[in-house]
């Protein structure tokens, strides 16, 4: 039986989601290293003493979209049915650039700085939900003879996510002059279509 929060915890989470839009907002009209966290907290409309209760810098604040997203992988999608496993997959590497443009570039794009200094630990630990899920998802299409088990799960899910990564660093990089979300369902469609099972 799970354990239900106290109002204290609620209240805790929900002084985090108000950094974290508050946050979001002000990235999105200034760049991040010219909002300093006394803005944000301003903007917030809490004290800079608080802010520290929830978040050691301005960088965990935004790097926590990972685990977030994590978060939502674990619950939402993996509570979702799917006709097929690769009708999944799909599904899931949309949610996972979508949730980038929802950013936007700038903010993007100071991720993958903040990822670059601290070795990449979101971007490619094997162990974080979202690619053990995608993993899963690619061993059972392979499993129920979705696609042609020529490769395994672990290089088919690691190409996956290269494409991703590299369409949202290009996307990013670029400015966004195209709709991330579409160009890699279209890359994704093009690996999946070569190695599926006739």
């Amino acid at each position: 039986m799970e354990k239900k929060q106290t109002t204290r915890q609620l209240q805790a989470i929900e002084a985090r989601h108000r950094i974290r839009e508050k946050a979001l907002e002000l990235f999105k009209t200034t760049d991040y290293e010219d909002v300093s966290i006394a803005d944000i907290c301003k903007y917030a409309d809490m004290s800079v003493g608080n802010f520290y209760n929830y978040f050691i810098s301005k960088e965990e604040l935004i790097m926590e979209f990972y685990p977030l997203f994590d978060s939502y992988v674990e619950t939402e999608f993996a509570c979702n049915k799917y006709v097929s496993n690769m009708e999944a997959i799909k599904y899931l590497i949309f949610k996972q650039i979508n949730g980038a443009e929802s950013y936007g570039p700038k903010i993007f794009a100071q991720m993958l700085r903040i990822q670059i200094k601290t070795n990449g630990k979101h971007v490619i630990e094997d162990t974080r939900i979202f690619h053990t899920c995608l993993k899963n998802l690619v061993q059972n299409a392979l499993n129920d003879g979705e696609l042609e088990a020529n490769y395994s799960a672990f290089e088919i899910s690691s190409l996956i996510l290269r494409i991703s990564r590299g369409t949202l660093l290009d996307w990013a990089m670029s400015e966004a002059p195209y709709c991330a979300s579409e160009r890699v369902l279209h890359d994704i469609d093009m690996l999946l279509s070569s190695i599926i099972r006739k």
